[in-house]
């Protein structure tokens, strides 16, 4: 099962529709649990230890790579590990998906370049 953690943002409506693409039925393979970010949701600690930086969207999938449980957060992240887990979306030479870890930091990285002590050492302990 997938569980997604989103709010209807522009990033959040990226995941869904990623999910649906790629064949993944809403009720069947995948949930979304309400994350309000104009309550402050996004910093509850639960939510924190799958999304770091505190933002929407994240995804839990409980049969990750070698059937283990991944946790990501950054919007660009999940499409990548959606795109490889699925197979579809990316041509072939790019399906080889290594770390959540290392494609969150880009993601990360490339969205704004705001890494603090927290999220440096969450994707140390990751990697």
């Amino acid at each position: 099962m997938i569980n997604v953690y989103s709010w209807p943002t522009p990033n959040g409506h990226k995941v869904h529709i990623m999910l649906e693409e790629c064949g993944f039925k809403l009720g069947k393979d995948w949930h979304v649990h309400a994350i309000d970010i104009a309550k402050g949701d996004q910093f509850a600690p639960a939510f924190l230890k799958i999304s770091p930086n505190n933002k929407v969207p994240a995804l839990v999938d409980d049969v990750g790579p070698d059937g283990k449980p991944i946790a990501l957060f950054e919007s660009g992240a999940i499409l990548l590990y959606l795109a490889a887990k699925t197979g579809k979306f990316l041509p072939k030479s790019c399906l080889l998906y290594t770390s959540n870890a290392a494609d969150d930091l880009l993601c990360v990285d490339l969205g704004g370049r705001r890494i603090i002590k927290k999220k440096k050492r969450y994707i140390q302990e990751k990697i």
